[in-house]
């Protein structure tokens, strides 16, 4: 999960040296950084959230699990039409490079500082799943 965190913290450190003439490549590199990163952290975060809740709770568990994922995706998305377009006027684009710029080192922030909280909470083997007991 850490290698995932620290791969997002790396896209967004990407993201933080955007300019006004930066390409398409960099973006890419943004994405293809993040993408992969979140990747890997999905998997273990789940398996980490499904582990916590009792097998009676399961469905409650799942549910809490995907509102946060999509919640995150819902807040993501409208950045990603404006990052995109490439004929905005030099006073705007400069705005919106400010802009994106302070947030992507804001959110790189704060996913370091997550990656640091998971280091120090979470155990550093992969925990089995034990199965639950049945309730009688």
């Amino acid at each position: 999960m850490l290698s995932g965190l620290a791969l997002v913290t790396s896209a967004f450190t990407v993201l933080t040296t955007t300019s006004t003439t930066s390409g398409y490549g960099h973006l890419v590199l943004f994405q293809i950084l993040a993408g992969l990163g979140a990747g890997v952290v999905f998997c273990p975060a789940t398996a980490a959230v499904m582990g916590a809740v009792p097998q009676h709770s399961a469905g409650l568990g799942s549910a809490i699990n995907d509102a946060t994922r999509q919640i995150g995706a819902a807040a993501a998305l409208p950045q990603l039409p404006a990052s995109q377009q490439t004929r905005l006027a030099n006073v705007v684009a400069e705005a919106f490079i400010i802009g994106m710029t302070r947030t992507a080192t804001i959110t790189g922030a704060v996913i370091l500082v997550t990656a640091v909280a998971v280091s120090c909470r979470y155990p550093t083997q992969t925990a089995q799943a034990q199965p639950h007991p049945a309730s009688s």
